[in-house]
């Protein structure tokens, strides 16, 4: 399936203080539609550095709680960003190889994160990335014109080098999505994976088929804030 419309963004980049607290998602309306036209990695390590999105290790101080989060203050490209402005762009249509598969539901003590557990591909910027998962954000991270979505959703992806691509995914409310209303049933009642794993169904499901999609390069939204991620916003 190929989302092939091209456009690239001259965008100003949003106050880290947007940030919402993702868990939020877990009170959220069941009853959301995906926007036709909506990152974190896994759980920080043991022993690593523990960040949230208030108070003292909230993103502010994200630079402070490791010298590893320094980009969280000094990066010149960080995600999320304020859409606001675009123009056409002669970009390579988005391939999504993803097929139906049993995924692995988890509450990774950020947000709900849901892991592919086979070899699922797509095919962004002329380079082939593996999807690894895919998460909520309530509301969005990434603004259009100043304002949030009620939630986004980001399909994380890398390449055989380690570089890594997003496809985010803005959400509306509306009547009532099959597939979120599916993973909200096997939600785990504490953090960590779920007793009941099984879930399966294709990710692309839940991508419309519009075919416009934004591109910029960004980072990641979550500690360590890492440079050089691609982000396609559909």
């Amino acid at each position: 399936m190929q989302i092939d419309k091209r456009i690239t963004l001259d965008a100003s980049r949003a106050c880290r203080n947007h940030r919402p607290n993702t868990n939020k998602i877990l009170l959220t309306t069941l009853f959301l539609l995906v926007a036709s036209l909506g990152s974190p990695l896994p759980a920080s390590p043991e022993g690593a550095p523990h960040w949230g999105y208030t108070g003292e290790i909230g993103p502010e101080n994200w630079h402070q709680l490791s010298p590893d989060f320094g980009l969280c203050k000094t990066g010149q490209t960080q995600t999320p960003i304020n859409i606001a402005g675009a123009s056409a762009a002669d970009l390579p249509p988005l391939a999504l190889d993803y097929q139906q598969q049993k995924l692995q539901i988890l509450n990774n003590g950020h947000t709900i994160q849901v892991n592919s557990t086979s070899e699922q591909y797509a095919r962004l910027q002329d380079r082939e990335f593996k999807l690894l998962q895919f998460h909520f954000h309530t509301p969005s991270e990434n603004l259009v014109d100043g304002s949030p979505y009620p939630a986004e959703i980001h399909f994380v992806h890398k390449d055989a080098q380690g570089s890594l691509a997003v496809i985010a995914l803005f959400v509306s409310e509306g009547k009532e999505n099959p597939l979120i209303k599916k993973i909200w049933q096997h939600l785990p009642a504490k953090e960590g994976p779920a007793a009941d794993q099984a879930l399966e169904f294709n990710p692309r499901d839940l991508l419309p088929q519009r075919s416009a999609y934004y591109y910029f390069q960004g980072s990641l939204t979550t500690p360590p804030c890492s440079e050089g991620v691609h982000w396609q916003v559909l």
